[in-house]
């Protein structure tokens, strides 16, 4: 009952509660009143033991003090997951205590937003063991020894009076170095907006996606303006273009986007070609402006009655769908992934058109393989272009859309394709190549005879083509209405194999309204199927469970 309260009755209840395990279980039931409750903070020292750890409790700590005993390493992992408010960690001397935790410790440390305002607190014989793991690991965390009494608040060079004048000169100084790349300024809650371009990004970059990053991130500054290919009045040819929308891809994989209070990472992008009907004809008509600085923005659509959100990248006359990544909150831990340009499960906050220029993307570019577009109509000139980028990094984890084009090459593929499916496939690929050789031909038609209703039409025949296969159907053969379609397409290409392109354009018009029924009449729906199936599997090997909400 209490789920169905409002929230400002809750929180009331909420705040007459004094026992934490009372206030968890009381957070659990209004998802509304968890993300209140992470803005608690507790006075006084939380002690990680091997009791059942009340995550709420931890999650609003800013004093953390580790067992004495061996720390499992679940423990540990919910230690790193859930203490983002906390400043100090308490670490006892202890056998236990060795190096390689230390330095396991001050990675998992260094990751976070605001880690140069975390102190480790250890006692003082154990001082010199913590400064040089962190001096090998070119860690900046601050030890602080314990042992003797010290003030926390102020030390007593503090109390001196640095006269003004001072101060103005070694600020300028300061300034000079950073502006110099000769040193960092430290992060600091009095540094002004406009200087966030030095400060570390990784301080930047919201909590709930600190996991799924890897290496050095910085906002992006990319401006159109200082790419001549960009241009809007060059006369690009594909070359150029396709070096251009590689660079981009590159750029932008495994980029992080911020929309408010929401952030969406791309690990596979397609990239479209706007304005240039000739060079790519794969993109949509409608107009674009082109555009100076990289705009993301979020854009409702609907087919069939039902709305769907994508995710697109502009930068000139150029756009980056998203057709693969991650989303999430900045305050959770927990990750959604997504496959295919609708992204699934947005917040009610993004379910409009929003747009954003909080970018930020990695130093170094992610290693990164390319592939074709994730199209409905391959019938076109650009279809085969390899516009599609993935970050190998999630490509190893299997997070990244099946290919219309080759459906069998995906890691999934090991749970097997149905016949039909492989048939739709080679079909597509053949559109879009527009080629295909006779050996590929027989191979595909020995496999379209291992599907039973296949099996049937074609027992008593002499010998067997598609040609023969689709005239079976069409008296009267019982299959599904994909594979009719899928069939029918296959047909019209046999006679043509081997003749060339030039011998496909007078039933091009044919195979294109036969592409989006074989789209219509099963494959889109199976490739979705197939991309669910990829991401439940890096879900469950890649992703930590969330114990809450």
């Amino acid at each position: 009952m209490l789920h169905k309260l409002p929230l400002d009755i809750v929180l009331l209840l909420h705040e007459y509660l004094t026992d934490w395990n009372d206030r968890f279980l009381l957070a659990t039931l209004h998802p509304a009143l968890w993300t209140a409750s992470l803005n608690l903070r507790v006075n006084g020292t939380y002690d990680l033991n091997y009791s059942p750890v009340n995550t709420l409790q931890l999650a609003c700590s800013t004093s953390i003090r580790l067992p004495t005993r061996k720390i499992p390493l679940s423990l540990m992992q919910v230690l790193i997951q859930y203490s983002y408010a906390a400043t100090e960690i308490h670490i006892p001397t202890s056998e236990t205590i060795t190096t390689r935790f230390g330095k396991w410790l001050c990675a998992q440390i260094k990751k976070r937003p605001a880690h140069r305002q975390i102190s480790l607190i250890v006692e003082h014989q154990s001082q010199g063991l913590w400064q040089k793991i962190a001096e090998k690991a070119h860690h900046d965390i601050d030890i602080v020894t314990v042992g003797t009494k010290r003030d926390l608040s102020v030390a007593d060079l503090d109390l001196y009076d640095t006269p003004k004048e001072a101060k103005r000169i070694k600020q300028y100084h300061k300034q000079l170095a950073v502006m110099a790349g000769t040193c960092r300024l430290r992060s600091s809650p009095h540094i002004k907006e406009k200087n966030t371009q030095i400060v570390d990004q990784d301080a930047l970059l919201p909590f709930g996606v600190i996991s799924a990053t890897k290496g050095k991130y910085a906002r992006d500054s990319f401006d159109a303006r200082q790419d001549t290919r960009l241009s809007p009045i060059r006369r690009t040819q594909f070359d150029e273009a396709n070096q251009i929308v590689t660079d981009l891809i590159e750029r932008y994989l495994e980029s992080v986007i911020i929309f408010d209070k929401y952030w969406i990472m791309l690990t596979s992008i397609d990239a479209f070609f706007h304005s240039r009907p000739s060079l790519d004809d794969c993109a949509d008509t409608s107009k674009h402006t082109a555009t100076r600085f990289t705009e993301a923005v979020i854009r409702p659509k609907g087919k069939h009655g039902k709305a769907y959100y994508e995710l697109s990248l502009f930068i000139g006359h150029i756009e980056l769908l998203a057709v693969g990544g991650l989303h999430g909150h900045e305050a959770r831990s927990s990750q959604i992934p997504f496959l295919g340009s609708s992204i699934p499960n947005l917040p009610l906050a993004l379910q409009k058109e929003s747009r954003s220029s909080s970018i930020f993307v990695k130093e170094h570019p992610a290693m990164s393989t390319f592939s074709n577009r994730h199209l409905r109509q391959y019938g076109k000139i650009a279809a085969a272009y390899k516009w599609c980028g993935h970050s190998d990094r999630f490509v190893s984890y299997g997070l990244y859309p099946i290919n219309p084009l080759q459906c069998t090459d995906h890691i999934v593929a090991h749970k097997g394709f149905s016949v039909v499916m492989q048939l739709a496939s080679f079909f597509l690929s053949c559109l879009a190549t527009k080629s295909a050789t006779q050996e590929e031909w027989r191979q595909m038609l020995s496999i379209a005879c291992t599907d039973t209703s296949i099996n049937k039409l074609t027992k008593n025949k002499r010998s067997v083509t598609f040609q023969v296969i689709h005239t079976s159907i069409s008296r009267g053969g019982q299959v599904s209405k994909f594979m009719q379609v899928v069939m029918s397409g296959l047909a019209l290409l046999e006679a043509r194999v081997g003749s060339g392109e030039a011998a496909m354009l007078p039933i091009l018009q044919q195979l294109k309204d036969i592409c989006i029924k074989v789209m219509d009449t099963g494959y889109a729906t199976k490739i979705k199927t197939a991309n669910s199936n990829a991401i439940r599997s890096y879900s469950q090997n890649h992703l930590a469970p969330t114990p809450f909400i």
